[in-house]
């Protein structure tokens, strides 16, 4: 194989293989960025219902249970 001549002579080559350098890329930059993406959309949305879903106390009713 062609890895074992550059073994031999101590180059180091990077991989011209345009199919390679796609899928390279996309394993190690655009697949962990859409999982990252789509967990602080999930964040996001859960925080959001969070929010909402607190109602605010009227100010009377929180003056009168301290009493």
């Amino acid at each position: 194989p062609d890895y074992l001549q550059r073994i031999e002579q101590q180059k180091c080559m990077v991989s011209q293989d345009v199919s390679y350098q796609v899928f390279a890329t996309c394993c190690t930059f655009y697949v962990p960025l859409l999982l990252i993406l789509a967990l602080y959309w999930k964040i996001y949305q859960t925080a959001r219902k969070r929010i909402h879903r607190r109602r605010p106390r009227p100010v009377d009713a929180a003056v009168n249970n301290n009493q």
